[in-house]
C-alpha cells in the first residue's frame, strides 16, 4: 500500500514453470474478483507486466584443469555443461516472485563452483520491460514486475594462474 492505493503484482506460470504475464482473460477475471472483495473506496492497482530485463557481465577466473573455454567463449566442463551460465540462470529463476536480487547471492553461488577460483561481477543492469532507462544494480534490486528475464549474460573467462 502506498498513498491509499493497494498495488498487487501478478503473474502466472508458463509451460516451463516460469513466471509470465497474465492473459487478458485471466486479468479480467482477477480484476472482477478484486472488485467483489475489496472494501468500498479502496483503490487497487494490478501490476501485470512482462519480466524486468536484466543484463549481467562477469569476469570468471577458472581452474583450467576443470574447465575449458571453447572457440565461442563458453566455459565448458568435460560433461559438456556450462556451470557458470547454469548457475546464473538458476539464481535468477530461483528467486521467489517479487523476491530481491542480491549481487552477493549471485557471487556466493558462483564462488561455490569447484571450477571457479575467483568471480567478479563487473556489472548488473535492470529495467522494467517497457522502460528505456537501464539502472545499475548496487547491492540489490526488487523487480518492478516481480520477476526477471536475463537478456544478456557476458562472461569473460580468464585462466587462473598463481605463477606468472
Amino acid at each position: 500500500e502506498s498513498n491509499t492505493v493497494v498495488y498487487i503484482k501478478v503473474a502466472r506460470q508458463d509451460a516451463d514453470g516460469n513466471p509470465a504475464k497474465l492473459t487478458d482473460t485471466q486479468l479480467a477475471g482477477l480484476r472482477s474478483y478484486l472488485d467483489e472483495i475489496k472494501d468500498a473506496g479502496v483503490s487497487v492497482q494490478v501490476r501485470n507486466e512482462p519480466a524486468d530485463d536484466m543484463r549481467i557481465a562477469l569476469v570468471i577466473y577458472y581452474d583450467p584443469t576443470l574447465l575449458s573455454v571453447d572457440g565461442n567463449g563458453a566455459g565448458i566442463l568435460s560433461d559438456g555443461s556450462e556451470p557458470v551460465r547454469e548457475t546464473v540462470q538458476s539464481v535468477i529463476t530461483g528467486l521467489p516472485f517479487n523476491g530481491v536480487f542480491r549481487k552477493s547471492d549471485l557471487m556466493a553461488a558462483l564462488q561455490a563452483l569447484p571450477c571457479v577460483e575467483v568471480a567478479d561481477i563487473a556489472e548488473v543492469k535492470v529495467k522494467p520491460h517497457n522502460s528505456q532507462e537501464w539502472q545499475t544494480v548496487s547491492g540489490f534490486n526488487r523487480p518492478y514486475s516481480g520477476y526477471y528475464s536475463i537478456n544478456s549474460l557476458t562472461v569473460d573467462y580468464q585462466p587462473y594462474k598463481t605463477v606468472e
